[in-house]
């Protein structure tokens, strides 16, 4: 099976950035004032186009042999203007090999070894000067037997990433080398009366292995969630209610840590969510899904002590999805 693409991004980021310093100590209650902001640190526009041109090709043979292979090859121009403005250019090639065998009681071990590319949106005046690159190499096991009920999924995996970006917005920073080493587990299982239900779960250890920094080997980078968790069951009605589907699912968030010393830790949260459907025709169907449902306020995580990211509150989306 022979597969050739283009997949084209373009984003465009028009931006205001500001702060100013206040107080743990109220004054008067009743009217505290009006917080001051100072000049904006950014006030500028930004975009970033990238191109990406592949090939892939995957070979079966041998009774069971599934060997796949595929190349890229990105280009990445970003500019931005204001104050700072800069532009810069990237390309990169990346790679991915797997090689797996099917056995005929539906399990399927594999390998596979894989190079990434990530563009990133800083100046090469600030020591930004590569993008960030990875390589990754994972070890799994699939199994999903023929007209079953069931599948279960097991990987563990070692993945490496180069010039990683870690810091405030105006004080960034390439760290060496992050190694990351985790588990994945997946699983899920129809019970053939319209209930379905899947449970997903990741394990992880970061660890920075290389830098100029002595202070951060061995620590574990900011934004990293040690574990996540994800839960999911939905029920397809039937009789009267013939079309209508729902669902209900929990997604967890590990702790991670908030500073380089790793001595500050951002908490871990659980947010649920809600979705349905309806078949209101053959190959017709109408979507409803809430996330955060109970439009919980939590952090997600915190590049320094001082840039911490809140999680997306309450959202509910439509759409209408037609097949033919």
């Amino acid at each position: 099976d022979l597969l050739v693409g283009v997949d084209a991004r373009y984003y465009w980021i028009d931006e205001t950035q500001a702060s100013g310093n206040g107080t743990n100590r109220v004054v008067n209650p009743i009217k505290p004032g009006v917080a001051k902001l100072r000049a904006p640190y950014q006030d500028a526009t930004t975009t970033q186009s990238q191109a990406g041109f592949y090939l892939q090709d995957q070979l079966r043979f041998g009774d069971g042999w599934i060997l796949t292979g595929n190349i890229r090859h990105d280009f990445v121009q970003t500019e931005q203007d204001g104050a700072k403005a800069f532009s810069r250019d990237d390309n990169e090639i990346s790679y991915r090999a797997a090689v797996a065998y099917a056995f005929n009681f539906g399990i399927t071990p594999y390998v596979t070894y894989a190079t990434s590319f990530n563009p990133v949106i800083d100046s090469t005046a600030n020591g930004v000067t590569k993008p960030e690159t990875g390589d990754q190499i994972e070890l799994g096991v699939k199994w999903a037997p023929d007209g079953s009920d069931f599948y279960a999924n097991a990987a563990v995996f070692e993945l490496n990433r180069n010039n990683v970006l870690t810091g405030p917005f105006g004080k960034k920073k390439q760290l060496g080398k992050v190694r990351s080493r985790g588990i994945e587990l997946e699983g899920g299982y129809d019970f053939r009366n319209g209930l379905r239900a899947a449970v997903g779960a990741m394990f992880l250890d970061q660890e920075v292995i290389r830098d100029v920094s002595s202070s951060v080997i061995g620590k574990t980078p900011t934004l990293t969630p040690e574990n996540q968790l994800s839960l999911r069951a939905d029920y397809a009605f039937s009789g009267a209610l013939d079309g209508v589907k729902m669902g209900a699912g929990a997604r967890h968030r590990g702790k991670s840590f908030a500073d380089q010393a790793n001595t500050l830790t951002v908490p871990a949260s659980t947010i649920f969510d809600m979705s349905g459907s309806y078949e209101i025709a053959e190959g017709k169907t109408l979507n409803v899904a809430v996330t955060n449902i109970a439009d919980k306020r939590y952090v997600t995580g915190c590049g320094s002590v001082n840039q911490c990211s809140y999680g997306s509150g309450r959202e509910i989306s439509f759409s209408l999805k037609t097949n033919w």
